[in-house]
C-alpha cells in the first residue's frame, strides 16, 4: 500500500496515554473532518462551514485521543479554502504534532511533515491515486454514515 499520508509506529508497539495531536497545514488547507477514536479540542477559525462537504470531527486541527496504541487509525479528510487551486503553489504541507505519555510516565512530542505537489492535470492526479487507501478511507466512511442515516440512503450513497 502506498503511504500517502500514513504514519506509521507513531507509537511504537506499547500503548499511551493522554494523547494528543494537531494537525498543521498550509495556509490555502483546512481539515474538512476527521474520523477514528479521537475528539475536537478545539474550534479554529477560518474554516467553511459547507455542512455538506464536513465530516466526522470538523472545525479544528486540536483533538484529544486519548489512550492509544499502534492499532489505533485515523483518518483526516482536507479541504482547500479556494474553489480554484492554484497552480502557484507547487507544493502543499501537512503537519501531525503528537504529545503523549509512554509507559514509563515520560511525556513525548513527535513531529511527522508531508509535502505533496499540487497538480492540476487529470493525468498526474490518476497516476498517484492509490486504490487501496482509496477503499479503507470509502469503507471508513461508510460505516461513520452508517451510524447516521438509514440504512436505504447509504445503500444510494454508494
Amino acid at each position: 500500500m502506498h503511504d500517502a499520508l500514513k504514519v506509521t509506529h507513531l507509537f511504537g508497539d506499547n500503548a499511551v496515554f493522554s494523547a494528543t495531536l494537531k494537525v498543521a497545514t498550509s495556509k490555502d488547507f483546512f481539515i474538512s473532518g476527521a474520523l477514528g477514536p479521537l475528539k475536537l479540542t478545539q474550534k479554529a477559525t477560518g474554516i467553511p462551514s459547507d455542512a455538506d462537504n464536513l465530516i466526522g470531527e470538523t472545525g479544528g486541527n486540536d483533538f484529544y485521543l486519548g489512550g492509544s496504541s499502534s492499532n489505533s487509525t485515523y483518518l483526516f479528510f482536507f479541504g482547500h479554502k479556494n474553489a480554484e487551486i492554484s497552480s502557484k503553489n507547487k507544493a502543499a504541507y501537512f503537519q501531525y504534532q503528537i504529545t503523549y505519555i509512554d509507559k514509563s510516565g515520560s511525556r513525548i512530542f513527535r513531529v511527522a511533515t508531508f509535502q505533496r505537489e499540487i497538480v492540476n492535470d487529470k493525468k498526474m492526479s490518476i497516476a498517484g491515486f492509490d486504490q487501496e487507501a482509496a477503499i479503507a478511507c470509502i469503507s471508513r466512511l461508510s460505516a461513520f454514515k452508517s451510524e447516521r442515516v438509514e440504512t436505504v440512503d447509504l445503500v444510494y450513497w454508494l
